[in-house]
């Protein structure tokens, strides 16, 4: 799996690439500009030309490190993102985890409970029916022997600490039931924070997708300065390189006029046999100096 690094290297490569193709070629015009720029106006000509591409060039070069920044603050928001999703179904997780155990100690608890209590008054009432029949045969028959008088007694105080163990059942019933109350009340909360969490990371959410929105028309627009501006260093390039053409081929054309001046002025030297090395201003040699001035 790629690191952000990895990933924003070679998101980066193909611009990275283009940029520097741009910039080679244009440090390429720049040098046969300098190179073929011999006279001393074309040369100061050029030397403005090298500066305000260096300029731009350093534009260039901020720009795509502007647009890094970019890039590395939209990895570090789909981290984020990333590690709130992760957060978000754990705490999921857990809460339906949890809400599952609670569920079931409590549905084994209830069941418990009500089992007990169905069998101790199953078994209470039982022990009730009997003893109001056999209260009910002594009254009728007159018996009061000491030997049952005991006996009732013993078994009113069985029914006695019977109630007592029920009323122990009931408070510890009580105290189970006020448990589970509490464990739901829990479970609110807990739905209550997921909710919230849920909520910010909507708003998170919402933010880096305006903020990454807002860094794609950026690096858009960039992209576009970009294109235009290297398009208009080519054509002010490709114009001083016609310039220059033009210059060659006018001071070419000069020198084969300066050519045809000094063979008409040997021919008119020979004609009229004046030597070309005395230093009369008359002379061919003042002659071709003082046309090679004017020009």
């Amino acid at each position: 799996m790629e690191t952000p690094k990895q990933l924003k290297d070679t998101s980066f490569s193909t611009n990275n690439s283009d940029n520097n193709e741009t910039l080679e070629e244009l440090e390429r015009f720049i040098g046969r500009s300098l190179e073929t720029s011999f006279i001393d106006g074309l040369s100061t000509s050029s030397i403005s030309l090298s500066s305000s591409q260096n300029n731009i060039i350093e534009q260039l070069k901020q720009r795509l490190e502007k647009l890094e920044e970019i890039h590395e603050l939209k990895f570090k928001h789909e981290n984020e993102i990333k590690n709130l999703k992760q957060n978000f179904q754990k705490l999921t997780e857990e809460n339906n985890e949890l809400k599952a155990e609670n569920d079931q100690k409590i549905n084994f608890l209830e069941e418990k409970i009500k089992k007990g209590l169905q069998k101790i008054k199953s078994e209470n009432e039982n022990k009730i029916k009997s003893l109001k029949q056999e209260i009910q045969q002594l009254k009728s028959g007159n018996d009061r022997r000491p030997g049952q008088v005991e006996e009732l007694t013993g078994e009113r105080n069985e029914i006695r600490e019977l109630e007592n163990n029920y009323d122990d059942l009931f408070k510890r019933y009580e105290t189970i039931r006020e448990h589970c109350v509490r464990l739901k009340n829990s479970e609110k909360e807990l739905k209550n924070s997921l909710a919230e969490e849920a909520t910010k990371y909507e708003e998170l959410k919402d933010i880096a997708d305006s903020q990454l929105h807002q860094a794609n028309l950026e690096i858009q627009k960039i992209k576009k300065e970009h294109e235009e501006n290297t398009l208009g260093l080519k054509y002010r390039l490709k114009m001083k390189e016609t310039y220059i053409q033009t210059l060659n081929l006018t001071i070419q054309g000069k020198d084969n006029q300066i050519d045809e001046l000094n063979k008409l002025v040997e021919e008119l030297m020979e004609k009229k046999g004046i030597s070309g090395d005395g230093d009369d201003p008359e002379d061919g040699g003042s002659m071709l100096s003082t046309i090679s001035y004017e020009w």
